[in-house]
């Protein structure tokens, strides 16, 4: 029933009527915007995949192409770790199209699903290895 006025709703949503009627008739507000948002809608034919997303993800957490941050200070609110590319983007793009060659998107959409917790190598200067072998070619 609720699904059914929120649909009917969709008009005064455009008029930002929504939170008077939805106190007159007794529903949350919340309720109705968030039928209202998850309508089915047709996806775009040219849109990336989700097995191209999730394959983007998966690259990306690997050892070899991330490493995670050593301090619990960098660990995100949803207790995510923070992890910091070894290599520039445009390089990990141009690996990832070997591994993958079937899977054609751009640099820019590459560079845009990657994870939050996953930041690029600006941050990457401010965590070195501080291990006595790293220390010493830091100093020689």
């Amino acid at each position: 029933m609720k699904k059914k006025i929120a649909r009917e709703m969709l008009t005064f949503k455009k008029k930002r009527q929504v939170k008077s009627i939805s106190t007159c008739l007794g529903i949350r507000s919340g309720s109705v915007n968030q039928t209202l948002l998850h309508d089915d809608r047709k996806r775009r034919s040219d849109a990336t995949s989700e097995e191209t997303v999730s394959r983007i993800t998966e690259f990306l957490n690997k050892p070899g192409v991330s490493t995670t941050l050593p301090t619990s200070k960098r660990i995100r609110r949803d207790l995510n770790e923070r992890k910091v590319l070894d290599q520039p983007v445009r390089d990990l793009y141009k690996t990832f199209q070997t591994e993958y060659p079937t899977e054609v998107i751009s640099l820019s959409t590459f560079d845009r699903l990657r994870p939050k917790n996953i930041e690029t190598t600006k941050k990457q200067h401010w965590f070195r290895c501080l291990c006595e072998v790293c220390t010493k070619l830091l100093w020689n």
